[in-house]
């Protein structure tokens, strides 16, 4: 059985049948307008594949719509004019998606310091504890009134039933053994 083909003055004819569903019409409408569909969106897309995506998107929305494609006057200009808004949108899409794209990064990098911040400053807390337990345990119980619980040199005192001076020679001492112990490039930046 011969498959009858059409040219390009048949178009009306082709979207009559396309309209019942007639696949082979629809083979024979993609056979005419597939290249210069092609060679349009390149112009715009720059890309091979997106130009090969635009002629798909807009042939599946042709099909999609085949019923109502014997509304069409000028299928040409209608066409075209489906394949120009598929390239807007595809343009936009990708500007969008690319101003998400930065931003999500953005987002991830900000996220990457704040948890490398919280890294260093539990490696740094963790430390200070360990350093702390070394202390004797006196000067670790003022240390820990002074420093953790803000309490002044004359409170610590007396609730430890010392003298201000004792808790500044201990405060004194505390924090040179801190100072001369705990690795520099924590303090010095």
């Amino acid at each position: 059985m011969a498959v009858k083909t059409f040219d390009i003055g048949d178009t009306k004819k082709l979207i009559q049948l396309i309209s019942v569903g007639n696949q082979q019409a629809f083979k024979e409408l993609f056979d005419l307008y597939h290249k210069r569909i092609f060679q349009f969106a390149m112009k715009y897309l720059r890309s091979e594949l997106l130009a090969e995506e635009a002629v798909q998107d807009v042939f599946l929305k042709i099909w999609e719509k085949r019923e109502e494609l014997i509304l069409v006057d000028d299928f040409t200009s209608w066409v075209f004019q489906l394949t120009r808004n598929y390239m807007l949108n595809t343009l936009k899409r990708a500007s969008n998606e690319t101003r998400i794209k930065d931003e999500i990064s953005k987002t991830l990098i900000y996220a990457e310091v704040i948890y490398n911040d919280l890294l260093v400053e539990k490696e740094t807390t963790d430390m200070l504890h360990n350093m702390i337990t070394e202390l004797p345990a006196q000067r670790q119980e003022i240390f820990k009134l002074c420093r953790f619980e803000q309490k002044s040199y004359e409170e610590a005192a007396v609730l430890m039933g010392i003298s201000k001076s004792t808790v500044n020679d201990h405060m004194v001492k505390a924090m040179k053994f801190l100072k001369n112990n705990f690795p520099k490039k924590y303090y010095e930046q």
